[in-house]
């Protein structure tokens, strides 16, 4: 469920995104990373693929918990009687987990003089590192006031991640008055749990019906997605309806946004967004800002002037609490302000952005730009952009950055010069991530409603594609045929994605295809 969650954070928020996108420049191609994973699989053992057996349940007394750096808070040495304590685990490159801590601070300030301690946890890996830990809590960690705690070793999360059969972050544990762990999940549900823990209050049929909220809360998600803005309205209305004490859960507020958007419910959509800004400023919510800021600067809010200066005003509102050299807030200004039609601060703030970001980053903020020009009618400076960014950019990504020229170039209407561009795109593009590039240039000319070209780049990427990609560029291809309402086909995609894929792949597509394979509409009608 999380990897289904980031994806809904980060289509939803241009601050959170870039948290994965800032590793993008050392990941491998999509190709080699799925033949890793699947030679992985394909070497283990029956046993070692087997379910991991479970020794640390609810009701059950917590592991110890050492830290090599306590970085901000007194060191919990011991769980103390007559105490509540939320031990979270998370990292640095993790968006859903980033997005959380704004609301974990609330919860701290609130519960703070009635026993609660909260523990941010992290450990060690290639891309959480104790330098980028311990920067993130130096920026972060006096507003969020809670404690933080980093450890090289993963000893911690194998006795309490590992011995739980949690496998994704963010996941915490509550630990009761009694010094008995009262709740092992997501902090998402938090507001529901720690009220009555910290009255003594919590029961084991409080513990069992967590399954209906969750499985109501994950309903809520599939809804969302619907290309029926009203569904999703009217799914979140009930949940919100249901369990109001979960109205500030994070995940939702970009889905609740550009259903609003979409539905064209713009007075709804104003009041809804100054609200959010004014809690934002209230807790120094950078990331819920950044939502805002995205979701009114939408394509569905290009003509509404009010919306626009809010998303401007939003985006401003993260600098100033970020500081004018913060490479993602910069970003969100700059594409504020092309998005409300001010080109010379969209270019100026365009320049800061890069300016400000180092090398690994440069070409995931500078092709983040791209569409920003060209929405703006800039479309030479926005040329000209994207080959400076282009020639700057590692050689395995210089393909997928050529499909953003070509997206925006077909959103102005020059179809032969985004051919060039396709072109460019694929002689660009590695041997390895040559079909990547033709799905993403079949989504692009789809979208455009050129079906007849971006059916034969549809055909060329499955052709080239090995065996191990292909569910990849399944899941691609019925996601963009899906967008353009070609429901059988975005089903045909989404059912060969899954069944030429294995292991944890396969969970994950069959989560995000849901909808799709779900759509009454997809069943009916010639593949």
């Amino acid at each position: 469920m999380r990897k289904f969650l980031s994806s809904l954070v980060i289509a939803g928020a241009a601050v959170v995104a870039l948290d994965a996108q800032e590793k993008k420049a050392d990941e491998k191609p999509a190709e080699k990373k799925a033949a890793e994973v699947k030679k992985a699989e394909e070497k283990q053992p029956a046993k070692a693929r087997a379910k991991v057996e479970v020794t640390l349940k609810v009701g059950d007394a917590p592991p110890e918990l050492k830290a090599d750096k306590w970085l901000q808070g007194t060191e919990v040495k011991s769980f103390e009687k007559g105490k509540v304590y939320i031990v979270e685990f998370w990292a640095t490159w993790c968006g859903p987990c980033i997005v959380m801590m704004p609301h974990m601070s609330e919860l701290q300030a609130e519960f703070k003089d009635k026993g609660l301690t909260i523990i941010g946890y992290t450990k060690q890996d290639q891309n959480n590192s104790e330098e980028k830990v311990k920067e993130f809590v130096k920026k972060r960690g006096p507003k969020l006031g809670y404690t933080f705690a980093y450890s090289a070793e993963p000893d911690v999360y194998e006795s309490w991640m590992r011995a739980s059969g949690q496998n994704g972050i963010p996941c915490c544990f509550v630990v009761d008055k009694q010094t008995k762990i009262a709740y092992i999940g997501h902090p998402m549900y938090l507001d529901v749990i720690l009220p009555k823990v910290m009255e003594g209050k919590w029961t084991k049929d409080d513990q069992e019906n967590m399954a209906n909220v969750e499985q109501d809360a994950n309903a809520v998600f599939v809804a969302v997605r619907n290309p029926n803005p009203e569904v999703g309205l009217k799914a979140l209305a009930d949940f919100e309806a249901k369990y109001p004490i979960l109205n500030k859960i994070p995940y939702f507020v970009s889905p609740k946004l550009n259903l609003l958007l979409k539905a064209k419910k713009y007075d709804d959509l104003k009041v809804v967004a100054k609200n959010l800004i004014a809690r934002a400023k209230k807790v120094s919510d950078e990331t819920l800002l950044g939502q805002v800021a995205g979701a009114l600067r939408g394509p569905d809010a290009k003509d509404q002037k009010e919306l626009l200066q809010i998303s401007v005003q939003a985006a401003q509102e993260v600098l100033a609490m970020a500081g004018d050299k913060d490479v993602r807030a910069l970003l969100s200004v700059a594409q504020s302000h092309f998005a409300a039609g001010d080109k010379a601060k969209g270019k100026e703030f365009a320049k800061k952005t890069l300016d400000a970001a180092e090398t690994p980053m440069k070409t995931s903020v500078g092709t983040a730009l791209i569409p920003s020009f060209f929405e703006a009618g800039e479309k030479a400076a926005g040329l000209e952009w994207a080959e400076q960014i282009i020639k700057a950019a590692p050689s395995q990504m210089r393909g997928s950055i050529q499909t953003q020229v070509v997206t925006a170039l077909l959103k102005t209407g020059d179809k032969a010069t985004a051919e060039e561009h396709a072109k460019k795109a694929i002689e660009a593009a590695t041997e390895n991530g040559k079909p990547g590039v033709q799905a993403m240039l079949a989504g692009a000319y789809l979208r455009s409603g050129d079906k007849k070209t971006g059916a034969n780049y549809a055909k060329q990427a499955i052709e080239g594609a090995s065996e191990e990609v292909k569910p990849t560029i399944h899941y691609q291809l019925a996601q963009a045929f899906y967008a353009t309402g070609d429901k059988p086909t975005a089903r045909d995609h989404a059912t060969k994605a899954i069944e030429n894929s294995s292991g944890m792949l396969q969970t994950q597509l069959r989560r995000l295809l849901k909808p799709i394979l779900d759509d009454p509409a997809g069943k009916s009608g010639d593949n």
